[in-house]
């Protein structure tokens, strides 16, 4: 074995000889072997947590192996014994001095190299990784050699996966960075793009939105410290997992999608979502009744937020998995069980189940494009990073200012119109910039982004907390033992308005009363009720008891609530007229 060592650097006498395929010592008395085996740095990974050598060992009957040794797995003769003799033949008889000399031989010229901590998108060097090579933001793909190295410059960067020599004991360990592999195929993105909106028409110009958006992601959460999950909703054979598994080959092979209903979901969400950057990471089989737990760490994966767990410390410190990636969901019901939750995604609603032959021809044409690879449309996508950067603020308020000018007559939060301000704003920065060529898109898609949000809005509007509070009031007064005129409620026109007057604490006790009789989600405790109906677009304020109308009713003047019966989201007049 060559060591490589100058004769001019260092004076000392060389205290480690090799000879014969292992190691002698010469110590105070005279030369002694210490070893059965050579062995040879091929690498240092530099980790803030878990630095390693790649080492390759072969002991004196030409045995080898090549793995990942830990950084400290040398620090005395009992870890390095046991670490090697846990891979082989493999024999180190020396002492504390004779470690400590060999240390000095093996690592003084090893070479640094640099073990990235997810694959994608990597903000600190501006490239973007794949398992088995790297595109630079020229778009030029850089494959490592047989040790899994690829050089940039005056630095070396190491994929574990594509290191030809390495024994990989836990395959389990990169599993899901296996799947996430450049797989180069023949289409332009143009013809990839026309083919999906070809059989999706306006949900694949949704789809090709929220990729663009995926993949400048970064981009997207500095600016707005959020991301919207893409949700896409409708029957079985509807066609939504061909849409997702279509969008996913831009990352290599298709990621096992993660089953919503199970225990371990928050942790698998918040792991697979660290481990790779402006990609994208699936769930499927979303239901509303899914553990709570579940719902609050799909919020969370919104915000930035992922999940955390304690450190093996005394200090009571925790360490949060960072998100990192965009996230689709499926499932057959609408998100409705929080409003919360269905004011973070971006619908796309599926309803066909049937296809005609033509249909078919043209996703068969779409599935052939895409089962050849598409990933180097990610690597060309990817160049664009710094231009969609620069543009994006000014690019996302015209955006924000037309889709806010178009619902102006309309309650709607900010974050709903965020939402899909964010991924139009990528694709109209390629658009108009002339970088890919997308005349063959016919839809107007500013149009039919805002007929898409008209349908979300409603939705919203249709599952509401209080929307829930006015169905059950409905359904009280049809029962006319639960809940009577003149007691509850009264009907009556205030400053020329027709409206229902409720005495507020006496109904909401019925209210209460039915939700956890019929088990009904998310119902309202009193105090929460009280701020929700006070806030919402029909209640007219009174000037007495926080809002209040003083009506007389049994000869008496009582406190009711009022609500113009023209704004309640639910038709009340139905209920008068009975």
């Amino acid at each position: 074995m060559e060591t490589n060592i100058p004769d001019s650097i260092d004076t000392r006498p060389i205290t480690i000889i090799e000879e014969n395929g292992f190691y002698l010592y010469q110590g105070r008395n005279g030369l002694i072997q210490i070893s059965n085996f050579k062995m040879r740095v091929i690498f240092f990974i530099q980790s803030n947590t878990y630095p390693i050598r790649v080492v390759e060992i072969i002991n004196e009957h030409g045995l080898g192996i090549q793995f990942n040794m830990p950084a400290d797995a040398m620090r005395n003769a009992d870890t390095f014994c046991k670490t090697i003799e846990g891979k082989g033949n493999f024999i180190f008889t020396g002492s504390k001095p004779s470690l400590f000399a060999l240390k000095e031989f093996l690592f003084k010229y090893e070479k640094n190299a640099i073990e990235l901590p997810y694959l994608g998108y990597q903000n600190k060097y501006n490239f973007y990784a794949f398992s088995n090579g790297i595109f630079e933001n020229d778009g030029i793909f850089h494959t490592p050699d047989n040790n899994g190295i690829v050089n940039l410059g005056d630095k070396d960067f190491y994929l574990p996966l594509s290191n030809k020599n390495l024994s990989i004991e836990d395959e389990t360990e990169y599993q899901t960075q296996k799947l996430f592999i450049h797989q180069p195929g023949e289409s332009s993105f143009e013809e990839w793009a026309s083919a999906f909106i070809e059989v999706y028409g306006v949900k694949g110009i949704i789809g090709l939105c929220y990729l663009l958006a995926a993949i400048y992601r970064d981009i997207i959460f500095d600016k707005l410290h959020c991301m919207p999950h893409l949700f896409l909703s409708g029957k079985p054979q509807s066609g939504k997992s061909t849409f997702r598994r279509g969008l996913m080959r831009f990352f290599g092979e298709e990621q096992k999608p993660i089953q919503c209903g199970m225990g371990s979901t928050q942790k698998a969400f918040s792991r697979k979502l660290g481990q790779f950057a402006n990609a994208l990471v699936s769930g499927e089989e979303y239901k509303n009744d899914i553990d709570q737990r579940i719902v609050e760490t799909l919020k969370g994966i919104y915000d930035g937020e992922g999940y955390e767990r304690a450190k093996k410390t005394n200090d009571n410190q925790t360490h949060t998995t960072a998100v990192l990636s965009s996230l689709i969901l499926t499932g057959q019901q609408l998100p409705t069980r929080e409003n919360a939750l269905f004011s973070r995604v971006n619908l796309v609603e599926f309803s066909k189940c049937e296809f005609n032959q033509k249909e078919v021809e043209k996703f068969e044409t779409l599935k052939s494009i895409q089962e050849k690879g598409l990933t180097h449309l990610t690597g060309q996508l990817f160049k664009h990073h710094d231009l969609v950067k620069s543009l994006f603020n000014s690019t996302f308020a015209e955006i924000d200012k037309r889709l806010r000018k178009s619902f102006s007559n309309k309650t709607i939060a900010d974050r709903i119109i965020n939402n899909y301000a964010s991924i139009i704003t990528p694709y109209l920065i390629l658009k108009n910039n002339y970088i890919f060529d997308f005349t063959f898109i016919k839809y107007d898609i500013m149009e039919e982004i805002e007929n898409i949000l008209s349908e979300q809005l409603e939705h919203l509007n249709a599952t509401t907390e209080i929307n829930q509070f006015w169905e059950v009031i409905k359904l009280l007064i049809d029962n006319r033992d639960v809940m009577r005129e003149n007691v509850h409620y009264v009907f009556k026109k205030i400053d020329g308005k027709e409206c229902l007057c409720i005495r507020f604490e006496a109904v909401a006790d019925l209210y209460r009363e039915y939700c956890i009789k019929r088990r009904l989600p998310n119902f309202l405790d009193t105090r929460s009720l009280s701020a929700y109906l006070k806030q919402d677009k029909a209640f007219i304020r009174g000037k007495y008891n926080s809002g209040c109308h003083y009506i007389k009713v049994g000869g008496q003047n009582r406190s009711f609530f009022s609500f113009d019966l023209d704004l309640i989201t639910v038709n009340m007049r139905e209920v008068r007229q009975n």
